[in-house]
């Protein structure tokens, strides 16, 4: 993980600088409300990649692609439309989903709400991951990187192929996981959400000075096919839920309910 991340990291603080419904029963969270037009400091940017192992780092990939369309998307979403990501096989291409704001968060750990998106299950049982990366500074230990696993934290839509990974809002019984390493290297922890606390309070609770200052989506492939994954209702901890393109998105007004 720590190459991806750190790579990552670097390409989109170079891209900042370039200038960056079904029944109720159904859905584990509410539907969408209605989205509007987001500032440019709101707007998704979503792009391809390939590791470039000669070189130690990453280029825009000229296999995979990215962007929102029409088609099959979230069942308690009515718009019919979804961030979807090819991403070519071999192990060497990733897909990152950021905004400026989301790259920018600087908030308490304890003060973030809505990670979360629905997502298709075919591509992720086939091989390919989609997750949240958390870029946190901790105080006593210093910078730490949390990988939030859609695979972790499957909330079927029951008969639709769909699922919801809320890392704020799901409790249960440890059906709910975060991962956290230090990328200096070392053991990762694991945390399981409880029946009274999300995946992400329990992690809060343990670091009460942690700041996020950095939340993206990442995809990628561990096949050697293509895969094919849709997203839909993102939400990256900075106060939008993305329903239908880059530019419109749903105002969650620090809600769980909302978004």
């Amino acid at each position: 993980m720590s190459r991806y991340v750190v790579a990552m990291h670097r390409t989109h603080t170079v891209a900042i600088t370039l200038g960056l419904a079904m029944a109720a029963a159904l859905a584990p969270s509410s539907p969408a409300a209605a989205d509007e037009a987001l500032a440019p400091y709101n707007r998704l940017q979503a792009d391809a990649y390939t590791y470039d192992e000669d070189a130690g780092g990453y280029a825009s990939s000229a296999c995979s692609t990215v962007g929102w369309r029409s088609g099959s998307d979230s069942p308690v979403d009515p718009n019919r439309r979804a961030l979807v990501a090819k991403v070519c096989g071999g192990g060497l291409e990733l897909v990152e989903v950021v905004s400026n704001h989301s790259a920018r968060l600087g908030r308490p750990v304890g003060s973030v709400r809505n990670l979360s998106f629905d997502f298709r299950r075919a591509a992720v049982n086939a091989g390919g991951s989609v997750y949240l990366l958390e870029i946190v500074q901790n105080s006593g230990d210093g910078q730490s990187y949390l990988r939030l696993e859609a695979s972790t934290c499957a909330d079927p839509y029951a008969g639709t192929g769909w699922a919801r990974a809320d890392f704020t809002g799901q409790r249960g019984a440890g059906d709910c996981k975060l991962y956290a390493t230090n990328p200096a290297g070392g053991p990762t922890t694991v945390y399981e959400n409880t029946p009274t606390a999300s995946v992400w309070e329990v992690y809060a609770s343990s670091h009460p000075d942690a700041v996020v200052e950095f939340s993206e989506l990442l995809m990628d492939n561990g096949t050697d096919t293509t895969v094919t994954h849709r997203v839909d209702r993102l939400s990256l901890g900075s106060n939008w839920m993305y329903t239908r393109s880059a530019t419109r998105g749903v105002f969650c007004r620090f809600l769980e309910s909302r978004c």
